[in-house]
């Protein structure tokens, strides 16, 4: 049996090339000797800003980016099978994205809460 390992991955987000101060999460799960990562977003990256006022379309996918850093969050593989069934839910493919209120955060801290795992607090903004 490989070992098993949940972890939240940060990056910071890019607008129009320009760094920002806000950060973006991501989950990546290693179980079975597999890497799997996945990120929930703005479907388009150049309506993230509007976000900040209105709703957008938004997208579970695959994470592409590199990162500035990792959380490990679990090391249980028990909860880590389960976030990856959860992960296949139909009610976790959100479809609607709010920079303040429907953002990669909220999505993660979801599916961290549905598995019984306790998300990090206080990890949104000006990090390092």
């Amino acid at each position: 049996m490989k070992g098993s390992l949940l972890k939240a991955g940060y990056y910071r987000r890019k607008v129009f090339g320009v760094r920002t101060p806000f950060y973006h999460s991501f989950l990546e799960i290693h179980y079975n000797g597999r890497i799997i990562k996945r990120g929930y977003y703005a479907r388009n990256d150049f309506l993230w800003p509007v976000s900040l006022i209105i709703p957008i379309p938004g997208e579970f996918r695959k994470e592409k980016e590199g990162v500035d850093y990792y959380l490990v969050l679990s090391k249980n593989r028990k909860k880590i099978k389960k976030v990856l069934k959860i992960l296949g839910e139909e009610r976790f493919r959100w479809k609607v994205y709010s920079s303040i209120f429907r953002n990669c955060f909220h999505w993660r801290n979801k599916v961290l809460a549905a598995a019984g795992i306790k998300a990090p607090k206080k990890d949104w903004f000006f990090k390092r």
